[in-house]
């Protein structure tokens, strides 16, 4: 099974975040079965673009219900913009192949999702209203 495969269990009770999530799945597949140097460029900025747009969802959320692991979510998140930046200016400059690129979009989604996303699965359920 591809890696970036949507599955149910990556789904963490919200509906606005289950589909920014989808959302990523899919931009992050695009890109790494690109070819052409503009496409992937192209694709993975725009995986960039949503990727801020899903944090700033999350962040804004986690604030909203005085989330207490907020720190340390914002933290990871910083740290993945700043990775993505790097891999941006790499492929930007051709010094990155898609087999990197791949690489990183299926570490990142999967871990960010299985490891700190999931850790919201209690707080997300509990304040559904949030959309």
């Amino acid at each position: 099974m591809n890696k970036l495969q949507w599955q149910d269990k990556y789904k963490v009770g919200n509906e606005v975040v289950d589909s920014q999530h989808q959302q990523l799945f899919e931009l992050a597949k695009l890109t790494i079965e690109a070819s052409d140097h503009a496409e992937i460029t192209r694709l993975f900025m725009l995986f960039y673009k949503h990727v801020r747009e899903h944090f700033k969802t999350e962040e804004d959320f986690m604030r909203n219900i005085n989330y207490e692991g907020y720190l340390q979510h914002l933290e990871a998140h910083n740290k993945m913009l700043d990775h993505l930046i790097e891999v941006s200016e790499k492929q930007h400059s051709k010094q990155l192949v898609s087999a990197e690129i791949q690489t990183f979009v299926e570490s990142w989604v999967l871990e960010h999702i299985l490891e700190e996303d999931l850790k919201l699965d209690h707080d997300l359920k509990q304040h559904k209203r949030f959309k």
